[in-house]
């Protein structure tokens, strides 16, 4: 986060408004959207290992023999 004011007032207005949400969610929902984060969570991790494999390969390639 910035020392803008603004920068700052936009993530805690965000933030409210996503607490709002969640507030609002029945026990289901708020298990499913908990569900959805986690898949992503674990698609976001796959990738960025997929990544880091991706450039190991390309370090090795490249590297003096």
């Amino acid at each position: 986060m910035t020392d803008d004011p603004w920068s700052r007032a936009t993530f805690a207005g965000t933030e409210r408004a996503q607490a709002d949400v969640v507030a609002a969610l029945t026990t289901d929902e708020r298990l499913a959207l908990l569900e959805q984060l986690l898949d992503v969570a674990r698609a976001s991790g796959a990738l960025q290992r997929s990544r880091e494999a991706k450039q190991r390969e390309l370090d090795e390639l490249w590297a003096p023999t």
